[in-house]
């Protein structure tokens, strides 16, 4: 299953003459622009991006990474925000029953463009599933065996 989400991505833009002239390359992708780095520092803008929130084992973290953190119902985040990147294999904590995205960025009014998300998953069966599939399979072998007593 395939959503598209609305997510920021830098746009091309440079600081006042003032200060030296930095230009923002817009990321090829959601694994960030390699030329800004994050990490649990403050950026530019003297905020600190959500990068300042993970795991510092898994820096350096760029300008426009794709980020995300799991949620419950009441939108409280349930373990420690993580970057995704391209891609992510990640286990699901107990008790998350949302996936929030983001992008690594201290400065938003900047951003445009979108990324394509993909999520997917193993079916996990439904209790009465299994007590079906049980209950089935111990009724046909209920069956197997008494026809076997009278044969």
């Amino acid at each position: 299953m395939a959503w598209r989400l609305p997510l920021a991505l830098p746009s091309p833009s440079t600081t006042s003459a003032a200060a030296p002239t930095r230009t923002a390359i817009r990321p090829p992708d959601a694994n960030g622009d390699p030329g800004f780095e994050f990490d649990a520092n403050p950026g530019s803008s003297g905020k600190v991006a959500p990068s300042y929130y993970f795991d510092h084992a898994t820096y350096p973290t760029y300008l426009g990474e794709l980020s995300g953190t799991f949620a419950n119902g009441a939108g409280t985040i349930i373990g420690t925000p993580f970057k995704i990147g391209d891609a992510l294999s990640i286990v699901v904590p107990a008790g998350a029953t949302q996936l929030q995205l983001g992008v690594n960025d201290d400065i938003y009014s900047d951003n445009t463009g979108s990324y394509l998300v993909a999520v997917t998953g193993a079916a996990v069966p439904e209790p009465s599933t299994w007590a079906l599939l049980v209950g089935g399979t111990a009724g046909l072998g209920l069956a197997l065996r008494r026809r076997s007593l009278r044969v």
